[in-house]
């Protein structure tokens, strides 16, 4: 498990499954993130912060997160 933040602001806007609304998540480069691992059935990195579980694909985790811990 390795500490990450967001290298600039970043946002993400993720649609429910109905389609009638949406959840905008907000990633300031203060925040500290944990990474859970490789989801290689979604394609992506698992990060963990206080509640929330956010899958982003491995290209968006290089170019826009770095590691600090």
């Amino acid at each position: 498990m390795n500490i990450v933040r967001p290298k600039t602001f970043l946002t993400y806007i993720i649609p429910t499954f109905d389609g009638k609304a949406k959840v905008i998540l907000k990633c300031f480069p203060q925040q500290k993130w944990e990474t859970v691992g490789v989801s290689y059935d979604k394609g992506g990195i698992e990060l963990h912060r206080n509640n929330v579980c956010l899958i982003i694909p491995k290209s968006d985790f290089e170019n826009n997160w770095k590691v600090v811990e």
